[in-house]
């Protein structure tokens, strides 16, 4: 099978598979719908392996065009795949993730009765998932944006008769959509500079836009990038977008989607960068504003976390975070190596979309089983956790891997890549010391959060004994095999991208520094929340001041909800007002000249000859004069 047949079967087939289940509905059983996705899925898998082992690495990048129909075919919008390290690993990360989620779903989604639409939807999002990530063209890239853009809007929104679930689909789908408008205007934007959104194309052409305008560009797409990754100040729908099932948030709002935005600034350093050859001075101030907005994100969403009782809440916060780091190494191309900067956040990538997928499909586990107990109020909150290691000991094990991972404690795999990223930020010391300063107490911080949430859930003493429901083993084995891909994703990732570096032999400095965050990290949480020496500190009303803002997201929210929103959209009423006032005395004025021009006409039509010789030679005069002065115009 040719590389051009493998691509177009990796993409077509979860979209044939959706429609299918779609028109069929429930009139086949639910049996064959999880057989049918689940089929498709591991398919994928194997497709997506095979074309990464046939690919030779030698070669920077492959183009694939795919023919289409004429009527189809646009001058800015071929149907071309482009195919390099980074499209791959992508292809892997979403194929991977999504065949172990449908496999999960099958327990988890057991007593839903919309199952048709649920597994219809999650075969569209990899449909469109996996086109992004493979688009060799911009205007094509965009169109599986906005596929995977309605898939999370629908799947947020999944239980709709849930008026809390409703209003998250909604405010994902508005704030992202701001993201998303200033994207198409960058791509608009690029492709009248350059002429053609071809990225093989704009290879050769991007040297020849202006350094001002480039930078316009790529700050436009970058918006698109701070939507969808929901990053400072669009980060607000990712908390939000817990409502949807546990397994959307897993696969679409931890490992696959969220990490679109990422893909997309890796993609665009890739081909100006590396492919191009351009200077990254050239770029600057692009990179600048997304080193920033990538550790500020971090910082706020880490500092957030650590105070949030949500199960799931605290993981949202945390993905937040954790894209916040990868967009924080995006942003170093300006000041190392942008092959170091850009290769570090897309290890980091691979190692985040294995343990947050773990992390979250544990926590469904949890939720699953004390739901039917606590109901749907409560069944997230930590504080009438605990004790949970020992009712489930298969899930508290995956859970304390995923939070070891995340905590950056070795041989698990978020130590290789925060090491890669911990040494990469300590190289701009000099240049950059707030952003390195930032960056490590950001890391210490997540120690915290994610191991405070596993003493709680599973060690701490509960509030009361529960009778807590084992999940079956359709939902344990699929989160077994990510504790166990938290120790060799990192040498599985190495064995099949030789020219990346997923294992590297720490350097002695940042090897250091990252040991001794997770030590302090583990040492603070050991004394605030097993020995309970916090009681005292929350005693002083300044801290008290500062957990409360902390817990509501520094009143972000709130802001948002009752003085900008109420802005703008006092803003466009009166833009309205004005323009139908505008429209309706246009209508009016006119009106009224019509009036006065019949009235004047109907006067002049008398009967008397006088009148008429009168405007007769009106008329002859008024041709005459036009005649003298168009001749007298050169």
């Amino acid at each position: 099978m040719s590389i051009a047949n493998t691509l177009e079967t990796i993409l077509f087939l979860p979209l044939i598979g959706s429609a299918l289940i779609l028109m069929l509905g429930k009139r086949i059983e639910r049996r064959i719908i999880e057989f049918i996705s689940s089929v498709i899925g591991l398919s994928l898998l194997v497709l997506v392996v095979h074309t990464v082992l046939t690919y030779n690495p030698h070669e920077n990048y492959v183009t694939v065009n795919v023919p289409t129909l004429p009527l189809l075919q646009l001058p800015f919008a071929n149907l071309e795949f482009l195919i390099d390290p980074l499209s791959l690993v992508m292809l892997l990360v979403v194929s991977l993730i999504g065949s172990i989620v449908i496999i999960y779903s099958i327990g988890y989604m057991s007593e839903d009765p919309d199952y048709p639409r649920y597994y219809s939807l999650i075969l569209l999002f990899l449909f469109g998932m996996l086109g992004l990530v493979i688009s060799g063209n911009f205007f094509l890239l965009y169109m599986f944006w906005e596929v995977v853009g309605f898939c999370s809007f629908s799947l947020i929104g999944f239980w709709y008769m849930r008026p809390k679930a409703s209003r998250a689909g909604i405010k994902a789908f508005i704030t992202t959509r701001i993201g998303d408008t200033l994207m198409l205007a960058g791509i608009i934007l690029l492709f009248l500079n350059a002429r053609t959104l071809s990225m093989t194309e704009l290879i050769d052409r991007i040297r020849f836009i202006p350094p001002t305008t480039l930078n316009l560009i790529l700050l436009l797409l970058f918006a698109g990038s701070v939507g969808k990754s929901a990053q400072f100040p669009l980060h607000v729908w990712l908390p939000d977008a817990m409502e949807g099932p546990t397994t959307v948030s897993a696969l679409i709002h931890a490992a696959t989607m969220v990490k679109a935005g990422v893909y997309l600034i890796a993609r665009v350093n890739i081909l100006i960068l590396l492919y191009a050859g351009l200077r990254p001075s050239l770029i600057s101030t692009f990179s600048n504003v997304v080193l920033t907005v990538g550790i500020l994100s971090s910082f706020l969403a880490a500092t957030i976390a650590i105070t949030q009782y949500d199960l799931k809440g605290v993981l949202a916060y945390s993905t937040i975070s954790q894209l916040g780091y990868m967009f924080t190494m995006l942003g170093l191309v300006s000041y190392i190596s942008p092959k170091l900067a850009i290769e570090s956040s897309v290890v980091h990538l691979t190692s985040h979309a294995v343990f947050k997928a773990l992390l979250f499909l544990s926590a469904g586990c949890i939720i699953h089983g004390i739901e039917p107990i606590l109901g749907l109020e409560v069944s997230r909150d930590i504080r009438y956790m605990g004790g949970f290691a020992k009712k489930m000991p298969s899930v508290a094990l995956s859970f304390l891997f995923g939070a070891l991972a995340l905590s950056g404690f070795p041989p698990f795999n978020g130590f290789w890549s925060k090491d890669l990223m911990m040494e990469n930020i300590m190289e701009i010391f000099n240049r950059n010391m707030a952003a390195t300063i930032v960056f490590v107490i950001t890391s210490f911080l997540s120690v915290i959060y994610i191991l405070r949430v596993t003493y709680l859930v599973f060690f701490s003493k509960p509030r009361r004994e529960l009778e807590v429901h084992k999940p079956p083993r359709i939902m344990t084995y699929p989160i077994l095999i990510l504790a166990i891909l938290t120790l060799l994703s990192p040498f599985l990732f190495q064995a099949l991208f030789k020219e990346i570096k997923f294992v590297k032999v720490p350097d002695f400095r940042s090897l250091l520094l990252g040991l001794t965050v997770v030590t302090l990290g583990v040492i603070t949480v050991y004394a605030f929340y097993v020995k309970k020496l916090w009681t005292g500190i929350l005693s002083y009303k300044a801290f008290s001041i500062v957990r409360t803002t902390l817990y509501n997201a520094y009143y972000i929210n709130y802001f948002y909800e009752h003085f900008l929103v109420p802005a703008v959209i006092w803003v466009f009423t009166q833009v309205s007002y004005s323009i139908d006032l505008l429209i309706n005395k246009g209508v009016e004025n006119s009106s009224a000249l019509a009036m006065w021009l019949s009235m004047t006409i109907r006067r002049t039509h008398n009967g008397r000859i006088f009148t008429y010789i009168s405007m007769y030679i009106l008329g002859l005069l008024i041709l005459l004069i036009s005649s003298i002065v168009w001749r007298r115009i050169p």
